[in-house]
């Protein structure tokens, strides 16, 4: 093996470190102090690629399996959700709550997550070279090494929770931080302010004593060392994938002076798109006709809609787009000549599925955001966002949820994230972006007062808006969605200017705060119903088996269920299937009609499996007959779980719409009605069943047309 190639093994372990056949082999005491002395020491006499850091948590080490992952996407890999890292540190809860990467993957998927673990950690030299390693100014190694990974995925390195480099499939235990640790990792990342905010908090919270708190405050402040930021330089290439099909997607309502500059500066793209798909939602009587003839040149599709909707237009243009890739544009953007190159490049670069940029708006300029920054990205600007198409049969389309709402973006990107896309964000090219006054959310009085505008002006009040809210509660506990909450009232005290402005701002908000509380109780309420109906997910339709009527098996199979939530019909059972299927990489939707006593227990156990922070299990609590004909509609699968009162009749339903029906309950009785019968209590053999129906769409009609069949 070649020098280069080389990996050497930094032993953290207490017994004897394992033979290692890739490179030197190094004993290192797990101490913040003993890592970075030895890094100081031996980092610039190395020429191997890559160091592995291990400890004899983690099992042994394999050779093979460090080579392949090498051959992958990124920079740092590492198996810290595996071991314990999951959900730390706890004071991040009150800082940055519902930060899309505060939300960690599954820990058996491989995944963007900055939560590393030095007990299995693989990382270029050439990051250590450029960024340095861990500071001495913790006590804890494991808090030291998250420190690291933040730091590095905010310098622009590419870190992937990779569960393979752990032999062992066992989830360990949370590991227990010092709270001086803890503290200062957020006095590090966000400062001194900040800091005593998350104490303040916790202490609120009955999370940490007062007493700790204190004491960690006074240490904290004592041993302060922030350095300053370093960029990753990353080695790029600069060669595009060839012969890319790249469909654009801009929805547009009442804004035909800036759609028509934007579609003058497609034109001179130094690569064309494959079409443009346009999705025109202006009043009739307002359209304008001749925006086709002026622009014959360029392979538009046009689609009208009567009833705006930033979801709706955009889920009809997805489904009616070919290309390889999507980009998503607003309609009131400016883009360079070399936008499409530019996004293509980047993810042939990375081997990324995802490429976002940044936007400025007036009054500022491209010079005031821009960086050479180019990282894992943590948001998904649909006004410039480029995206591998077939990502989005795993993590389905806009969620209606926010058809007239604020975040659609968040909760899609929130989705692919999860899903374990690379997903790369460029700040070094920022797009213009007008912010038009009419048209987009504003059509239905939503984002009417932004960030900006509240810091800016001293009545606009950014309060954190419904759909905000069911997001949070959808991807994370109710405890960062009460924190960014009251968060969002903190910055109706906030703006921009001189001593006087601020505190007429303060005067302001006081006034002001009684109704800014009760417009926050009011929107919670909105959530928590938004919560009963969505999500709805639609998902992304190809194939001509899908137009003869079942799902292809890239796109998600829908799985219904209706009963009680009781203890004893087992759903417990069929959500440990579900997870088990998801595992398999292959795409579900698990639909639960049906209310009970255990229905907390149940999505507690789907948000374990990170089931219902992707879209993978939904719970219906309204069984209306306008809900239940859109699930039968849906439905490719009814999983039926024990015999409650309207079982029979609910079988028949089944039946008699062709659908396959897969059944856990009463082998004699199912057996001569055509299901598909698998033992009671079995999520291995629920799972298994469920994976090759998934897989074979041609089976899953035939076992439908067999039901139908039988019946008559």
């Amino acid at each position: 093996m070649l020098l280069a190639q080389s990996v050497e093994l930094i032993w953290l372990g207490k017994g004897t470190a394992p033979l290692w056949p890739l490179g030197q082999v190094w004993a290192v005491a797990p101490s913040p102090m003993a890592v970075q002395n030895f890094i100081d020491e031996h980092l610039h006499k190395t020429r191997a690629k890559a160091w592995l850091f291990w400890g004899d948590s983690a099992g042994t080490p394999r050779p093979e399996v460090i080579q392949h992952i090498l051959e992958g996407p990124g920079h740092v890999w590492h198996a810290g959700l595996k071991l314990g890292m999951g959900g730390l540190p706890n004071l991040l809860n009150y800082v940055n709550p519902i930060w899309m990467m505060n939300c960690d993957p599954n820990p058996h998927q491989e995944a963007t997550s900055w939560r590393l673990s030095l007990n299995a950690c693989l990382i270029l030299t050439d990051v250590l070279n450029q960024l340095g390693g861990i500071k001495r100014v913790y006590r804890s190694l494991e808090v030291a090494a998250l420190d690291m990974g933040i730091r590095f995925i905010q310098a622009g390195v590419f870190i992937r929770n990779t569960p393979e480099l752990v032999e062992s499939g066992q989830i360990q235990p949370g590991v227990q931080l010092p709270l001086e640790d803890e503290a200062q990792f957020i006095s590090q990342l966000r400062g001194q302010h900040w800091m005593t905010w998350g104490l303040i908090r916790a202490s609120l919270n009955q999370t940490v004593s007062p007493i700790k708190a204190i004491r960690a405050w006074i240490q904290t402040r004592q041993n302060i060392l922030i350095e300053p930021v370093k960029l990753y330089q990353h080695k790029v290439n600069g060669h595009t994938p060839p012969d890319a099909r790249v469909s654009i997607l801009i929805p547009t309502v009442e804004r035909y002076p800036y759609l028509r500059v934007l579609l003058d500066q497609i034109r001179t793209q130094t690569i064309q798109p494959f079409e443009i798909i346009i999705v025109d939602q202006t009043p009739i009587r307002q359209r304008d006709m001749a925006l086709i003839q002026d622009f014959t040149d360029l392979p538009i599709k046009l689609f009208y809609l009567n009833q705006a909707g930033q979801c709706s237009s955009r889920n009809l243009g997805l489904q009616h787009s070919s290309g390889d890739y999507i980009l998503f544009i607003d309609d009131d953007v400016e883009i360079t000549s070399n936008f499409i190159e530019h996004h293509l490049t980047r993810l042939h670069e990375f081997r990324a599925e995802v490429s976002s940029g940044v936007v400025f708006e007036p009054p500022l300029s491209a010079k005031s955001i821009q960086t050479d920054r180019i990282r894992a990205s943590d948001v998904f600007p649909t006004n410039n966002t480029m995206i591998r198409r077939e990502v989005l049969f795993a993590s389905g389309l806009f969620d209606m949820a926010y058809d007239h709402l604020p975040r659609a973006d968040g909760d899609l990107g929130m989705r692919v994230y999860l899903s374990g896309a690379v997903m790369v964000c460029d700040e070094s090219t920022p797009i213009l972006h007008h912010h038009a006054p009419r048209g987009g959310l504003r059509t239905h009085h939503a984002r009417q007062v932004t960030r900006n505008s509240s810091r800016r002006k001293l009545f606009h009040r950014n309060l954190q808006a419904a759909s905000e809210m069911y997001l949070a509660r959808r991807y994370f506990g109710v405890l960062q969605a009460n924190e960014m909450m009251l968060l969002s009232l903190l910055t109706t005290f906030s703006v921009r200017g001189n001593i006087l402005r601020k505190a007429a701002k303060v005067l302001i908000g006081l006034v002001l705060l009684p109704n800014s509380i009760w417009r926050l109780y009011h929107r919670r309420q909105q959530a928590l119903a938004m919560l009963e109906t969505f999500p709805q997910i639609p998902s992304l339709e190809t194939g001509v088996l899908r137009e003869m009527g079942f799902a292809t098996t890239q796109t998600p199979l829908h799985i219904l269920s209706i009963g009680d939530l009781t203890r004893e019909n087992g759903y417990e059972f069929a959500i440990d299937a579900i997870a088990a299927v998801c595992r398999a990489g292959l795409p579900v939707i698990y639909s639960i009609v049906g209310k009970g006593e255990y229905q907390e227990a149940l999505v507690y156990a789907a948000r374990q499996h990170h089931l219902l922070q992707k879209g993978n299990i939904r719970f219906f609590t309204d069984s209306s007959p306008e809900i239940l004909r859109d699930l039968w509609y849906r439905a490719d699968v009814y999983l039926h779980l024990p015999f409650d009162g309207n079982s029979i009749e609910i079988l028949e339903k089944a039946q008699m719409a062709g659908i396959t029906v897969v059944a856990t309950a009463q082998e004699k009785l199912l057996g001569k009605m055509g299901v598909v019968v698998v033992p009671s209590h079995d999520p291995e053999a629920i799972a298994a069943r469920l994976i090759e129906i998934v897989r074979s769409p041609i089976l899953r009609f035939k076992l439908g047309q067999s039901a139908y069949n039988r019946k008559l």
